[in-house]
């Protein structure tokens, strides 16, 4: 329960990240998709901003695919 409640949570994030002032879609509208890995120095906004969405991108992955392993293993265990 605790993984889904954490994806929910970041997944809402995410989404707020994404369609944010300086978010995603800005980053990819208005400054058509510019390098955000060039410096680790975050002069604009929308590169903070774009870096921390992708950061909870491959959060959501990392908490599903353990999810669904710890179930998997779950179904597998042996009952007595």
């Amino acid at each position: 329960m605790a993984y889904l409640l954490g994806i929910g949570v970041y997944a809402v994030y995410a989404i707020y990240k994404f369609f944010d002032e300086n978010g995603v879609w800005d980053w990819m509208t208005k400054h058509h998709a510019a390098n955000i890995a060039d410096t680790m120095k975050a002069e604009q906004p929308w590169i903070e901003e774009t870096r921390e969405f992708f950061g909870l991108v491959i959060l959501i992955v990392v908490l599903l695919v353990d999810y669904f392993y710890a179930k998997r293993k779950r179904a597998n265990a042996p009952t007595h």
